[in-house]
């Protein structure tokens, strides 16, 4: 059984449908099939999500205007379906 290790870089192409993408998907449909193993580090892990969260929280940042840490907690609060606590409401009045 074939065994590839991906980067942060190869998923992230994948997700966002750049060039390789359909080699990414190829390996990781062939792991679904039994047919390959796909592996990745914790760290590069980490590195999309954080990639992925990041560019959440900027768009709500840039939405409502609100504060840099703030629009990270809404971000997480909107991915995780959780309900977000704050007593800031000057920042999340509008929202």
């Amino acid at each position: 059984m074939s065994r590839c290790i991906l980067d942060a870089c190869a998923l992230l192409a994948m997700l966002r449908d750049e060039p390789g993408a359909d080699k990414v998907a190829a390996a990781i449909n062939a792991a679904h099939n039994g047919e390959a193993e796909v592996v990745m580090h914790k760290a590069n892990l980490l590195e999309v999500y954080y990639d992925l969260y990041r560019s959440q929280a900027g768009r709500l940042k840039a939405s409502y205007k609100i504060s840099f840490a703030d629009s990270f907690a809404l971000a997480q609060a909107l991915v995780s379906g959780d309900e977000l606590l704050t007593a800031d409401h000057h920042e999340f009045e509008p929202i």
